[in-house]
């Protein structure tokens, strides 16, 4: 959802919602903090950066460079993301450590992590 606008985003949810059948599970993924905190030191020395970006001493500066440059509209933290979640009808949400998760196929993932991986569960 970071690709679109928050008021797509909102719409997104609300048809996955739709879509879903009961007791299906949605995941979504937050992460500003943790982008902060990993990318506060020096952007060349990140694994997958190109290098691209140049090292500024604000760090959220840096994170709104980056995501410009990947083309990111807007980033979601943990709490918005939940309430967003709830807002298009979901219930039962929770935050998972990394790795973790009540659908067996959501357990591997890949070296990115989150400043909040959430599970909501449609009623």
């Amino acid at each position: 959802m970071e690709h679109i606008t928050v008021e797509q985003g909102a719409a997104c949810l609300k048809d996955w919602f739709g879509c879903s059948s009961p007791a299906h599970t949605a995941r979504g993924h937050a992460g500003p903090r943790v982008l902060i905190q990993r990318y506060g030191g020096n952007w060349k020395d990140q694994p997958g950066s190109s290098g691209r970006v140049p090292v500024h001493p604000d760090a959220r500066e840096m994170v709104q460079r980056f995501d410009a440059l990947v083309g990111h509209r807007y980033l979601y933290d943990g709490e918005e993301l939940e309430r967003r979640m709830r807002e298009a009808g979901f219930a039962a949400i929770r935050r998972c450590s990394y790795g973790e998760s009540s659908v067996a196929d959501c357990r591997p993932r890949d070296a990115a992590r989150f400043d909040a991986d959430l599970e909501a569960v449609r009623p």
